[in-house]
């Protein structure tokens, strides 16, 4: 009986001690986002901290934070040249899953940039940039594009978009000479 008391208090201790360590793990959450948040209004440190970081977990929090100031508004200009020198220098930070989910959204819900255009503009070049050097490109990327496409073409026309585009229309492409080959095999069979 004594041991079973004292295996029920090690678990009290275990249960006090796990939550202890929560609340630690959310302590600092809290301090690294509020850091980032402070990093990501001041350009140059922001240019600094993504082009020299190891963390991804700093990288892509920092990067999605950035991200959605560039698209609240033109006063974030600053931010917005900074995404995309940064993205010339070390364009695989952007193809961090989280930082490509926030470049999909912010496409896909165009009409939440429709007060500064830009953030499109610059969201979509900075998404070609981490997806130029892949060989395959999400899926997602397809689904924006259909979404603009046949919505307020808000992106798709835009020139400065142009490079994104055309890489996302060789799926089409690609499709269409995968059925054409499709289509050829199925009728040399029915000849043979």
């Amino acid at each position: 009986a004594a041991t079973a008391a004292a295996a029920g208090g090690g678990s009290q201790f275990s249960n006090a001690a796990a939550q202890m360590l929560r609340m630690v793990e959310a302590s600092i959450a809290q301090a690294t986002a509020q850091a980032n948040a402070a990093v990501v209004t001041d350009a140059a440190a922001l240019a600094a901290l993504l082009l020299t970081s190891l963390d991804n977990r700093v990288i892509s929090q920092t990067l999605v934070a950035a991200i959605d100031l560039v698209r609240q508004g033109s006063r974030h200009t600053p931010l917005a040249i900074t995404l995309l020198h940064v993205a010339k220098q070390k364009p695989e930070i952007f193809s961090l899953s989280e930082v490509t989910d926030a470049l999909f959204y912010f496409l896909r819900k165009s009409h939440l940039c429709k007060q500064y255009p830009g953030a499109l503009l610059v969201c979509a070049s900075v998404l070609f940039a981490a997806l130029r050097d892949q060989d395959d490109w999400p899926e997602e990327i397809v689904h924006v594009y259909l979404d603009d496409s046949v919505g307020e073409r808000l992106w798709v026309d835009a020139r400065e978009c142009e490079l994104l585009v055309l890489n996302v229309r060789t799926a089409f492409t690609g499709f269409a000479q995968a059925q054409a080959e499709q289509e050829r095999a199925q009728q040399q069979q029915q000849q043979q």
